[in-house]
């Protein structure tokens, strides 16, 4: 498993130099720099679906563990008991302690993973909460197709907030505290999906800015319907071998140049499936 390139935050201050400085460096330099202050982190988008937006804004949660947080989207309601899909890497951080989530109107949770049937192809993973209040329940796209071309929405927790001036970060704070205002929703299009998958399954590539932190987040279609997870960032700084596939052969340089500058998600039909395989109440 390519734990490195996934999107999750961890407080560890090596993996956070390394992360932050080298791989957020490359993401933003190689890709569209942002520029000017995304200290609010606002959304990175001038045309967006106001639906889709509000979709995502209510159906994606933040998982906080002890050491790190990460994203994911509410499949599921059966009374007042909540099922989140996030990926796996985000709750394999000390289980044993238990997690919180946060919800659309920045209340907290206790939560535990819920997983009932593991799938080590698949970096997913179910979280449950109890709530009394109402929470959107997310929609799955019926279609197995997730066409090239098909302008997309990613939601989720960026871990971290920058100040830039030009290509120089000025400034960053960790928003673990900040509550509902570090939602981040980006927008782009899908660009290939591969024939052979990536570890964990990820096999969808899209053109919008994921951040670490957004791991388990949904990616939505024009009508707000789930069609895949987020996971991996764009520009992995290991190159070349951060794109192994499942099968451990590596692509070749052309396909390697197309698969480096995308980020990377698991497709609703591998999500469909490891849905299908859990004990979830109908």
């Amino acid at each position: 498993m390519i734990n490195h390139i996934f999107c999750l935050y961890k407080k560890s201050y090596l993996g956070l130099f390394i992360t932050i400085f080298v791989s957020n460096f490359f993401l933003d330099l190689n890709a569209q720099a942002v520029t000017g202050s995304e200290q609010d982190l606002p959304n990175s988008v001038e045309t967006i679906n106001v639906d889709a937006s509000e979709i995502a804004k209510q159906v994606t949660v933040r998982i906080i563990t002890k050491s790190g947080s990460g994203s994911g989207v509410i499949i599921k309601r059966h009374g007042q008991t909540y099922v989140a899909l996030t990926n796996h890497h985000v709750v394999a951080d000390s289980p044993e302690k238990g997690y919180q989530v946060m919800t659309v109107d920045g209340k907290l949770y206790s939560a535990r993973e819920s997983t009932q049937v593991k799938n080590a192809t698949l970096d997913l993973a179910l979280v449950e909460f109890t709530s009394q209040d109402n929470y959107q329940v997310v929609k799955l796209q019926k279609s197995p197709k997730i066409p090239e071309g098909e302008t997309v929405y990613a939601s989720g927790f960026p871990a971290w907030s920058f100040s830039w001036e030009g290509k120089k970060i000025t400034r960053f704070a960790e928003t673990r505290d900040w509550g509902i205002r570090a939602f981040h929703l980006t927008t782009g299009m899908i660009k290939m999906e591969l024939e052979k998958t990536l570890p964990g399954g990820y096999q969808v590539g899209y053109t919008n800015d994921v951040k670490q932190g957004m791991s388990g987040g949904p990616v939505l279609n024009q009508k707000g319907e789930l069609i895949a997870i987020n996971g991996l960032l764009k520009y992995p700084f290991q190159g070349i071998k951060a794109f192994t596939f499942a099968d451990g052969s590596v692509p070749n340089q052309k396909l390697y140049l197309k698969i480096y500058s995308l980020s990377w998600a698991i497709p609703i039909t591998k999500v469909i499936d490891f849905i299908e395989t859990q004990n979830l109440v109908k």
